[in-house]
């Protein structure tokens, strides 16, 4: 790559293939084709092909013959991609561990070279980790990364988690000490403080409204969230009398129901670490206890964060208070038995915040 790629790197709008590329789906058929095994995949695929007319007449095989040759044969071109997908991702954490010490050193200084925890930053780490790897010779394309979330989990998972331990409880945590801290975690500490500390409500943010106030209840919020998937499900199943596909359209619709019943803030997206720092943050600077009255604030708060942001639906909000409440007692907190571990989706190196949160629950 170009001198000029660092200055794109360590400008306000660092170069990803987010940005490059006009889909993820793009950026993957660029990369697949680059890999060797795709060429080698291709030669078995046509091998495969024309091999049953070669060591014998496939139309005239026994049907079960037939059946097996064309599974095999969709199998080959179904998994290839998912399989291509997975040693990426492979590839990409065997990368990134046999060089941790330049990988935690590029995070490091991106982080201390300004204020701001958002998808931006990472982006940068993941412009700097593309263009190390290029011209290292270790990827044949300056797109390793697609953009700063992949780059942000394996930082939790090969950096972050070592660390602070897997298991640990928020005391655990918290009595870390100074000298572990990354500038990573620093960044959160300053964010999390200014955040905590704006406990003055503007006008607008008392007035807003929340979903419960438009609704009867949350059933009839969640019909209307889901009214087009509604009306679509109903206009094919009266045109094509099918079971098969009404089996297929309910499956679509309750994938549906559980999608937009998941809070933003709770999704795997580019936001998620900023979101549930926020949300801590609001929790902390309300101190709500178990006043439900203050949980609808809190709520209201989030919920009009959440619509700044253009990525976030219009529908991924807190119903009301409880809902919010809810949220935080189920994801939040550290689990307390074995079947809630399944639900706790905190970060490690949010848990000191937590301990906040929780303390201003108290």
């Amino acid at each position: 790559m170009e001198k000029s790629d660092l200055v794109v790197c360590e400008s306000g709008t660092p170069l990803t293939p987010r940005k490059t590329f006009k889909s993820v789906s793009s950026y993957a058929c660029y990369e697949v084709v680059r890999v060797r095994a795709f060429y080698i995949w291709l030669l078995w695929l046509v091998v495969l092909s024309i091999s049953p007319f070669v060591l014998f007449d496939l139309a005239e095989s026994e049907d079960w013959v037939c059946e097996v040759y064309w599974q095999v044969l969709m199998l080959n071109i179904v998994l290839f991609f998912p399989a291509m997908l997975f040693y990426r991702s492979d590839r990409q954490a065997r990368l990134v561990s046999q060089n941790l010490t330049n990988f935690m050193s590029i995070v490091e200084n991106t982080f201390e070279s300004g204020h701001g925890i958002g998808p931006e930053k990472w982006d940068e780490v993941a412009c700097k980790m593309n263009r190390e790897f290029y011209d290292a010779g270790i990827w044949k394309t300056p797109y390793s990364f697609f953009d700063g979330l992949e780059v942000e989990k394996l930082y939790r998972s090969l950096v972050l988690n070592p660390q602070l331990g897997k298991n640990l409880d928020v005391l655990d945590v918290c009595e870390k000490g100074p000298k572990e801290t990354t500038a990573y975690e620093k960044r959160l500490d300053e964010q999390f403080s200014v955040w905590a500390n704006d406990s003055e409500y503007s006008a607008e943010e008392c007035g807003n409204m929340l979903p419960r106030d438009l609704h009867w209840n949350e059933v009839t919020w969640t019909i209307h969230k889901m009214r087009l998937a509604l009306a679509l499900h109903i206009a094919v199943s009266l045109i094509f009398h099918s079971m098969g596909l009404f089996g297929v359209l309910c499956g679509c619709l309750i994938t549906t129901y559980i999608e937009m019943q998941t809070p933003y803030v709770l999704k795997d997206t580019r936001m998620s670490t900023t979101n549930r720092l926020r949300l801590l943050a609001t929790i902390v600077s309300v101190a709500p206890g178990t006043d439900v009255d203050r949980w609808d604030v809190i709520a209201k708060r989030v919920n009009s964060y959440l619509h700044e942001i253009p990525e976030c639906p219009a529908s991924d909000c807190f119903f009301d208070g409880k809902s919010c409440l809810d949220c935080f007692e189920r994801y939040f907190k550290p689990p307390t038995s074995q079947k809630k571990k399944r639900t706790f989706i905190t970060s490690n190196e949010l848990m000191p915040f937590v301990s906040r949160a929780i303390e201003a629950c108290s």
